[in-house]
């Protein structure tokens, strides 16, 4: 379903945005969505996802299900997969290594 407005939620938007703004000064910035079910948290991060998105920031989005919770590290390595390998292959030499992931197993990946 797309939304193509979103009704009652104006102060919860105006704050996604000033939280965006503050990105684009050079601040650090993070939300937080938290809420019972069905209160339009989904709603509101797809908003602030196409605002942030409009602005060419890049974003890196992870949602795990709630059973996934309790795998805290799996979400990061989700999250910042493709960043790593990007990044990796802009540093010729060994360089690259700092960005190498060490698995469970020990052994370095990249």
């Amino acid at each position: 379903m797309v939304v193509s407005k979103i009704i009652g939620r104006e102060e919860e938007l105006a704050f996604l945005e000033e939280r965006l703004d503050a990105v684009s000064k050079g601040e650090t910035a993070a939300v937080v969505l938290e809420g019972d079910a069905g209160i339009g948290k989904t709603t509101l991060f797809q908003a602030g996802l196409r605002a942030a998105l409009a602005r060419e920031y890049r974003v890196l989005s992870s949602r795990p299900a709630t059973s996934e919770v309790q795998l805290s590290y799996a979400a990061l390595g989700e999250l910042l997969e493709g960043v790593l390998v990007r990044e990796r292959d802009r540093h010729p030499g060994g360089r690259h290594l700092l960005l190498a992931v060490r698995g469970g197993d020990g052994r370095h990946r990249r």
